[in-house]
């Protein structure tokens, strides 16, 4: 069995709660999970009685608990198994442990994937937060390291920046990497919702949203360009993280990414979910308190045992209380063969892996120096976006990104070779928001459910017609050949105001037959050359 989700953290009692009856809630809550899901999904009445039986409710299914009280610790314990809803070639087992000690509870969540039976084909799961996870962190205080652990995120102003940074980025020991999202600088808006993005990593990290383009500003200032994250832009600072660190070590996502891969069904949260449940299920295990309270459960079974020996060998054992010490001690050997098996299984699946990852490495290795060689102009490294030497250089990036759904005829070839527009990574991305739009536009067939103008201000694009004064005056400078025809072109953007070099146009059409956008002119604002 692979362990791939693992979650363990620290549990305070509510006002007025002792830790005595908050694990008894915890209890309620873990029961009620399982109850839940099995009148859901199977249609079936299942109450886990945590009296160390194994139930079976259907074929496949099994679980497992057990609640064992004694001094002054509880440890409370749920082991389910079941194959997976979809293919039941694979087979699901979570492991829940809540253990108490005196006044501190401590909660411990892992999920292991394995198969059900013998087949060879790639395994087909949707791996997803245990609910057990959920309840626990919103019913209850939650920590970690210290930590509080979040369910809503945290909103960052500029002036409170500089204290985020000190207390939370640059902290010393904190456990949840911290997850930053950051606006538009035209929109104002995020591309990712903070609070979506938060529920969806809730336990594993925190996320702070930026709340305006000048507080992502105040970032940059403060840990540098290559460690800061704007415009869009989504970054994730791992614990221990210092104004040292190299940008890499950070993992940065930019807004235009991002925007591409939702627009292909692959959304940002789905992704970093999935990138530490996978770190976690590494981390996963009996850490720290809950492996001594575990201890102490074993002596407590071990002098238990002891007892009722001597007390079999005078004669003065009760008999059910022999019998039902020895089916738990059957249900224990059981489940440690199992766990034995497991860990075998899971040591040789390991040492096949290191053998692969390190013939991998070698590999990276001999090619990473050739590449490096090869690679003529490097991205920036604080946005991962090219700079470009002039507006036609930018252009021509563009139509090598996003033809296809954008068609670029030979006049804005012409036009933007003539401007000498100088924010070239604004015409970029003005040139990609277009393709963005152009793109569900064509794959729903011209159905996006909102106007194309609203779709593209989404998009941070505005809209306009030409006047009615440049279309009486100048119409024929709008017409741009297309199939054979002079069209008019009369839908467009202007990025920028005042002189060319500060202002450019990009004017369209919409094919509405064959579902393409078609790009006439991207240079001089048109009706400035007849003014």
């Amino acid at each position: 069995m692979r362990t791939i989700y693992g979650i363990q953290f620290e549990v305070r009692p509510r006002s007025k709660q002792t830790p005595t009856e908050c694990v008894g809630a915890l209890k309620q809550l873990s029961a009620a999970w399982v109850t839940q899901k099995y009148r859901r999904v199977w249609n079936t009445d299942v109450v886990p009685l945590f009296d160390g039986n194994r139930l079976t409710p259907l074929r496949g299914h099994w679980v497992l608990s057990n609640h064992e009280c004694y001094d002054d610790c509880e440890l409370l314990s749920l082991e389910w198994g079941h194959p997976d809803d979809r293919d039941d070639s694979v087979a699901w087992v979570t492991t829940c442990l809540f253990a108490r000690d005196a006044g501190s509870i401590y909660v411990a969540v892992s999920v292991g994937l394995t198969s059900a039976k013998f087949v060879i084909r790639p395994t087909r799961y949707i791996l997803g937060r245990p609910g057990i996870v959920w309840e626990t962190l919103t019913h209850c205080k939650c920590i970690v390291g210290g930590q509080d652990i979040p369910v809503a995120h945290q909103v960052v102003t500029k002036t409170g920046l500089d204290d985020f940074v000190r207390n939370v980025l640059l902290a010393k020991g904190r456990a949840l990497p911290v997850i930053v999202v950051s606006p538009d600088v035209w929109t104002e808006k995020p591309v990712v919702q903070a609070d979506v993005l938060q529920k969806a990593v809730a336990g594993f990290a925190q996320v702070a949203l930026l709340s305006d383009k000048w507080t992502a500003f105040r970032l940059t200032d403060t840990v540098g360009r290559e460690l800061s994250c704007f415009d869009g832009a989504v970054r994730v600072y791992w614990p221990d993280f210092t104004l040292q660190d190299q940008p890499f070590m950070h993992p940065l996502y930019l807004g235009r990414s991002i925007r591409f891969h939702r627009l292909h069904g692959r959304e940002l949260k789905t992704h970093l979910f999935r990138v530490l449940a996978g770190m976690s299920g590494f981390r996963a295990g009996e850490l720290g308190p809950i492996s001594g309270i575990r201890r102490k459960a074993k002596a407590h079974q071990d002098a238990l045992l002891t007892r009722l020996r001597s007390e079999v060998v005078a004669g003065t054992a009760e008999n059910g209380e022999l019998l039902a010490e020895l089916e738990k001690a059957i249900c224990r050997i059981e489940t440690l063969t199992k766990e034995r098996d497991d860990l075998a299984k899971r040591n040789e699946l390991l040492h096949d892996e290191l053998k692969t990852q390190k013939a991998n490495w070698a590999t990276y290795e001999q090619f990473r120096d050739q590449a490096d060689a090869e690679q003529d102009i490097a991205p920036d490294s604080a946005t991962g976006i090219r700079e470009f030497a002039n507006a036609h250089e930018a252009y021509q990036r563009a139509k090598a990104d996003f033809s296809g759904p954008l068609l670029f005829l030979e006049s804005a070839e012409e036009s933007v070779k003539n401007s000498p527009f100088k924010n070239t990574r604004r015409l970029y991305e003005t040139l990609e928001a277009l393709w963005l739009v152009a793109t569900q536009w064509k794959e729903s067939e011209g159905r996006l459910g909102k106007s194309f103008k609203d779709a593209l201000k989404e998009e941070g694009v505005d809209v306009h017609p030409v006047s009615q004064t440049s279309k009486g005056k100048w119409e024929d400078d709008y017409r741009f050949v297309y199939k054979g025809r002079r069209l008019f072109f009369e839908e467009h953007t202007t990025i920028g105001a005042g002189q060319p070099d500060k202002c450019l146009s990009i004017h369209w059409y919409r094919d509405e037959s064959d579902f393409v956008l078609v790009i006439g002119h991207c240079g001089r604002h048109l009706a400035n050359t007849k003014a």
